[in-house]
C-alpha cells in the first residue's frame, strides 16, 4: 500500500488521533472551562442527586439554568462536556469518511487482488470508526442541546438515599398529576426537548442516507445499497421513536424515574 503513503499516514493518526481524544479529552475540557472540578462520574452523580433534591425542595422554577438552582453547576459543566465531545468526533468523522474515501479509490484502481483485499480492508476500519464517531456527533449534540435531561441520566449512579428516593416519588407523582410543580414541569420541557433534538438529527441522517443509497442504485453498487438501507431504515425507526417521546415525554420520564424510585 505505497498509494500516497503519507496522507495515508496523517489520515490514519488523525482518525485514530481524535476518536482517542473524544474518550479522553472531554471530561478535563469541560473542567478547565467551567472550573468545577468532579474527579469523575461517581463523584458526579452523587452531585446530581444531591442538587436535584434541593432544587426540588426549594422548588426551583428552572433547573439547572436559575442560578439559584443546585443543577445549575452540574448541567453547565455536563453541557461543555458534550460540545467538547461532539467537536472531537465530529473531526473523527471527517477523517475516517475521507479515509473511506479514499481507500475505496485506491481500491477500484489497484491492480494487484492483494492490494484490492488491503485497500477493502482500510475501507472497512474506517467505516467502523466512521460509524462510531457518527453515533458519538449525534448523542453529544443531543446532549448539549439539553443537558439538564442528559446530566439526570447519573441519578441511578448517585447512591441513592432514603432522601433521594422519596424526591424522585414525589416527583415522579408530579409528573402524572395533570398538574405538575414548576420543578417537575421544566425537567419534563427539557426531556421532550432532548428527544426532539435527536429525532431532527435521526431524520436528517436519514435522508442523507436516502440520498446516498440513490446515488450507489445509479451506479449499480448493490452491497452498499443494501447497507445504507439497512442503516436508513434503522434510523428512521429511531425518529419515530425519538418523534414520539418528544411529542409525549412524561409517560418516558415517569418510567426513567419508577426505575429509580
Amino acid at each position: 500500500m505505497r498509494h500516497g503513503s503519507a496522507r495515508w499516514w496523517l489520515l490514519g493518526a488523525a482518525t485514530l488521533g481524535f476518536t482517542a481524544a473524544a474518550f479522553v479529552i472531554p471530561w478535563h475540557a469541560a473542567t478547565a472551562i467551567t472550573g468545577l472540578t468532579w474527579a469523575g462520574p461517581d463523584t458526579l452523580a452523587h452531585s446530581v442527586g444531591n442538587a436535584i433534591i434541593a432544587d426540588w425542595t426549594t422548588a426551583v422554577a428552572a433547573p439547572g439554568v436559575q442560578a439559584s438552582s443546585a443543577l445549575t453547576d452540574p448541567t453547565r459543566f455536563w453541557r461543555w462536556f458534550h460540545i467538547v465531545k461532539a467537536l472531537l468526533a465530529l473531526a473523527a468523522l471527517t477523517a475516517a469518511s475521507l479515509t473511506v474515501t479514499h481507500a475505496w479509490h485506491a481500491r477500484r484502481v489497484a491492480s494487484q487482488r492483494s492490494h484490492r483485499l488491503g485497500w477493502a480492508t482500510v475501507a472497512a476500519g474506517g467505516g467502523l470508526v466512521a460509524a462510531l464517531a457518527l453515533v458519538l456527533v449525534l448523542a453529544n449534540v443531543q446532549g448539549a442541546f439539553a443537558p439538564l435531561s442528559s446530566v439526570l441520566s447519573f441519578l441511578p449512579l448517585s447512591g441513592r438515599s432514603p432522601t433521594l428516593t422519596d424526591v424522585i416519588t414525589a416527583l415522579n407523582t408530579s409528573i402524572g398529576s395533570g398538574q405538575p410543580t414548576a420543578t417537575a414541569a421544566a425537567i419534563v420541557r427539557d426531556f421532550a426537548a432532548y428527544h426532539a433534538v435527536v429525532a431532527v438529527l435521526m431524520a436528517v441522517v436519514t435522508l442523507l442516507a436516502a440520498l446516498m443509497t440513490l446515488r450507489l442504485v445509479h451506479r449499480r453498487r448493490w452491497g452498499a445499497s443494501a447497507a445504507l438501507v439497512a442503516t436508513m431504515g434503522a434510523f428512521a425507526v429511531l425518529t419515530i421513536a425519538n418523534t414520539s417521546t418528544a411529542l409525549a415525554p412524561a409517560p418516558a420520564l415517569q418510567s426513567f424515574l419508577t426505575g429509580l424510585s
